[in-house]
């Protein structure tokens, strides 16, 4: 009988069980892009410096954010689409990570810098009125006191928005594989 029949592996030259097919995916290699659980990995990637990229990116867009408001004397809403792609696309090119936690922290730092651009935007226009420096309101003005200027502001487009900041910078925020 010859070696090479149904019952023996070529490569091991042992006997295989011929009612248990995992044999030849449990030896597989980790790196097999034909595997289903199979993600491509980069060594590149870093979720840190993904997420200090996002949100040093949240931060300029609040930022950016704001000077359109004094200097437009209007609060636009749509200002969150910037927000998510500069803050997903920060995330991306300095996270360069393919995983869902490179997502996640995209849709939370675009929140966030949504969320940031608001209130810096809000205590611009108080420091303008009382003529009085920004870092000055940012300094007195408590939390209590601003979570009641963001219910005042706060109206339906911001909330389409927010929303859109939120997917957007979850989609655009990791690199497909």
């Amino acid at each position: 009988m010859s070696e090479n029949n149904l019952y023996t592996d070529n490569t091991s030259k042992e006997p295989v069980d011929p009612q248990n097919n995992n044999t030849q995916s449990e030896q597989s290699d980790a790196s097999n892009p034909f595997r289903k659980d199979w993600k491509p990995e980069d060594e590149n990637s870093n979720l840190a410096l993904g997420i200090l990229g996002g949100l040093s990116a949240a931060l300029i867009g609040a930022i950016i954010w704001a000077g359109i408001t004094v200097l437009t004397g209007y609060q636009f809403s749509i200002a969150a689409a910037g927000m998510r792609f500069l803050v997903g696309g920060a995330v991306r090119l300095l996270g360069k990570g393919w995983d869902s936690q490179y997502r996640i922290a995209g849709a939370v730092l675009s929140m966030l810098g949504c969320l940031l651009g608001n209130i810096f935007s809000i205590y611009a226009i108080i420091a303008d009125e009382l003529n009085v420096s920004f870092f000055q309101v940012l300094a007195t003005t408590g939390i209590a006191k601003t979570i009641q200027y963001l219910q005042l502001t706060f109206g339906i487009y911001d909330i389409l928005f927010y929303g859109i900041a939120l997917v957007v910078g979850y989609k655009i925020s990791a690199k497909d594989y």
